[in-house]
């Protein structure tokens, strides 16, 4: 499941910032996600996706770590 959302998603992402990606092939060769954000506007998105990850993993292992046990 990891590998096909990495897979798809990588490819979504390249498809905003390079213009010979073709994210809908065999349907459609056009590329409409290019340029749909700037640079600047992924680079922050994806560092901010990586921030809220590692908040909501570390909050995950705190609350296991404060459970009581059963």
């Amino acid at each position: 499941m990891g590998g096909i959302l990495g897979a798809y998603s990588h490819v979504a992402l390249d498809s905003i910032m390079h213009a010979d990606m073709t994210p809908l092939a065999p349907w459609t060769q056009a590329n409409p996600w290019l340029h749909a954000l700037t640079l600047t506007e992924l680079e922050v998105s994806c560092v901010l996706s990586g921030v809220i990850g590692l908040l909501v993993l570390s909050g995950y292992a705190l609350a296991r770590k404060l459970r009581p046990p059963s």
